[in-house]
């Protein structure tokens, strides 16, 4: 996320900074916990405590279904003490420790106790009921109220004024600027719109090269040229193939599984099936048809779609348990290709959005239908096998049973309080008139065309909202992955409707919305800071700038390995230890990813948890980013080998030396004052005063921030 405070400090490593920074930014967000209640906690209350000390039946006058009851001191003391798992009287009672057990017959599983404990220690936040409740379209009606359930609109772009505008993106945003009495930024100067879009698009920086030849280039279309080329390298599927996988809750083992084989064996097909996808601008709609129900296409002889389907299979095993699974399943599908919150319907009717029980159990059949082969089909090379074995490449594929399963509402979410059978079917909120169950098998490949459907007002809004937030940082609607009723609303509805409109008539095409978004003035501003504007808009909200961006870990690494000139730029195959030593060379996409031991540094540089579908990544500022830059082995690798090239190697001159390190480094000539400042700290002239002093080059904001 791109994020810039008044003043942006011109080193790193101030602890006081990173402590305070580090304390507001790390909060989790009131969605976070309500999410946490819903999916870990109330499932527990609800299946073993609400029976007896729930509503009427409070025994011993022990109520666990409202918070203030729990909350609530009595003679013996409160139930529980939000903030504080070691007081209260709960976790005693599930541990079996002390003085009443409960429950009394069957102690919790330690995963349940543990979602207790863990809910407490976090304020145990408990979702209030709305006022009102967005009620579900009649038989026929169209879906009221809410804007993201109303068809996706077509608007006309406003009148503008003056010579600013280079597209109707513009003319959105400038109505919006000048109804706030505001205006844009100047355009950012060449050399700084190139850095930005390159990393935006590819992850690295630009060459010296490619510079020189755009600052050089003066025709007309000298901007769009530098954009079709970057969209057609193969560095752009890398990088936006790791904006899904965050979406995909991508990983290379199941979490924890007892004694089991943790490693999916074939994991990385399915990263690989996703780069190409991005680079082969293989249309969005498509794209979900594969990832949901690849195996019930006529694929022909290309299988290679079929390791698509590790969208579905690669996500985390909850010590099997059948029923934790299928609800990652279905969060996975709705939140991260429509936006919607449909995992908070397992126990109840969605305590916001028109989402009923029935329609979870609807689509609980779908996926309680299908199940993984137990021999996995092999399919073609994606990309050529340079690092993974020579066993065949293998789809984590999934297939329907040969009978579908009948879902019966589960009351409460308890599997053992089976209730009324509901059909295979699509949720009542997006589907206007009378819904037909799905009929064919498990109803996935039904599923995906529903998604996939250019009716639907949520899919097509939801991914051209994803596509802007990485490039401007601040998203249109900024709970990306909730469009529901407690989502925020869009900053500019009718510019996101405008946008989804052509993204659905331009064949659901990525590249062409990035397109339309990078040949707009909005991308090309400047960031510079105008405080009378910062103060009125501090989130940059209204698009009156480009606001500064830190490096995510990935284009980091990958950057100091390119100024080293040792990134291994071969694609595909099995993923790479990259933290053992010797150091891989890799892109930071094919790393190896445990969910269950998330490596320090990666969580440390925000790294997207892989235990389930990712909105976004936070940013934080802790000490220990500034550590693994400053003292990091790796850190120290890259500097010293990037001083061994030869444009270096062969310089004895330090002036020339430090010069050329400017260019490739940062991708321009250092100013009088830091050439000064540099030639002081080389007088020594040795070996590790210079690698220490590359080091500082790479640890400096220039090179960890994009303006």
């Amino acid at each position: 996320m791109r994020r810039d405070p008044p003043k942006r400090p011109r080193s790193l490593n101030s602890p006081l900074g990173f402590v305070l920074l580090s304390f507001f930014l790390c909060a989790r967000s009131p969605g976070q916990d309500n999410a946490f209640f819903e999916n870990r906690v109330r499932p527990v209350l609800a299946e073993n405590c609400f029976k007896c000390h729930g509503g009427k039946s409070s025994k011993g006058g022990v109520r666990l279904d409202r918070r203030e009851a729990l909350v609530h001191k009595d003679k013996k003391g409160p139930i529980i003490v939000p903030g504080k798992p070691g007081q209260g009287r709960l976790l005693a009672a599930v541990r079996h420790t002390g003085e009443i057990k409960m429950p009394p017959k069957k102690k919790l599983a330690p995963a349940e106790i543990k979602a207790l404990s863990d809910w407490i220690a976090s304020g145990a936040p408990w979702p209030a009921s709305p006022d009102t409740v967005t009620p579900l379209p009649a038989p026929g009606e169209e879906p009221a109220g809410h804007w993201a359930f109303q068809k996706i609109l077509d608007p006309q772009a406003p009148a503008g004024e003056g010579n600013w505008a280079l597209n109707p993106i513009d003319l959105f945003v400038l109505e919006r600027l000048r109804n706030a009495g505001m205006k844009p930024s100047l355009p950012a100067d060449k050399g700084k719109l190139l850095r930005r879009t390159s990393f935006d698009l590819l992850g690295l920086p630009p060459t010296p090269a490619e510079i020189d030849s755009f600052e050089n280039d003066d025709s007309p279309d000298a901007w769009e040229k530098v954009v079709e080329r970057l969209l057609s390298s193969a560095r752009y599927g890398e990088r936006w193939g790791r904006h899904w996988l965050d979406v995909a809750r991508y990983s290379d083992t199941r979490g924890y599984v007892f004694t089991a084989e943790r490693k999916y064996p074939f994991s990385y097909t399915y990263r690989d099936y996703v780069i190409n996808s991005f680079n082969d601008d293989l249309p969005f709609d498509t794209f979900i048809r594969h990832q949901l129900a690849a195996d019930r296409l006529s694929l022909g002889e290309d299988k290679r779609p079929l390791a698509a389907l590790g969208y579905l299979t690669l996500g985390r095993r909850f010590l099997n348990n059948k029923h934790d699974i299928i609800d990652d399943l279905i969060d996975v599908v709705t939140r991260g290709m429509m936006g919607l919150t449909v995992q908070c319907a397992r126990c109840h009717n969605h305590k916001y959005d028109p989402i009923p029980t029935a329609d979870y159990y609807s689509l609980y059949g779908i996926f309680a239908s299908t199940r993984e082969p137990k021999e996995l089909p092999a399919i073609g090379a994606i990309y050529p096998r340079a690092h993974s074995s020579d066993k065949p490449q293998r789809a984590m594929s999934m297939e329907d049973l040969p009978k579908p399963v009948n879902p019966r509402i589960f009351k409460r979410g308890k599997s053992s309080d089976p209730g009324e059978p509901v059909p295979r079917r699509f949720l009542a909120v997006l589907s206007p008139g009378e819904r037909k169950p799905y009929t064919e098998g498990s109803g996935r490949l039904e599923l995906a065309e529903s998604i996939a459907s250019a009716g639907n007002p949520l899919t097509a809004r939801v991914i051209v909202n994803r596509v802007w937030r990485h490039h401007f940082s601040n998203a249109l609607v900024r709970t990306p992955s909730d469009f529901g009723i407690r989502g925020d609303k869009p900053t500019h509805p009718a510019l996101l409707d405008w946008l989804s409109s052509r993204f659905v008539e331009d064949g659901w095409s990525i590249k062409a919305l990035h397109r339309r978004i990078l040949l707009s003035a909005t991308y090309r501003q400047g960031s510079a800071l105008r405080r009378e504007y910062f103060l009125k808009d501090p989130q940059d909200l209204l698009l009156w700038r480009v606001t500064p961006m830190r490096l995510e870990f990935e284009a980091l690494r990958d950057s100091m390995l390119q100024a080293a000139g040792r990134l291994d730029r071969n694609m595909g195959g099995a993923s790479v230890d990259i933290f053992k030593r010797p150091f891989s060379r890799r892109r930071t996409i094919y790393k190896f990813i445990d969910r269950q031991n998330l490596p320090a540094t990666l969580r440390n540089f925000d790294f997207a948890i892989p235990d389930s579908t990712s909105p976004g990544r936070y940013q934080t500022t802790v000490p220990q980013q500034a550590l693994y830059l400053m003292n990091g082995p790796f850190a120290e690798e890259q500097a010293k080998k990037t001083l061994e090239l030869p444009r270096y190697s062969g310089i004895s001159d330090p002036r020339k030396k430090i010069v050329s390190l400017y260019r490739y480094i940062y991708g321009r000539k250092p100013g009088q004052d830091e050439l000064k400042l540099a030639l002081k700290y080389v007088e020594e002239n040795t070996p590790k005063r210079w690698a220490s002093y590359v080091k500082t080059l790479m640890l400096a904001n220039e090179f960890v921030f994009l303006d």
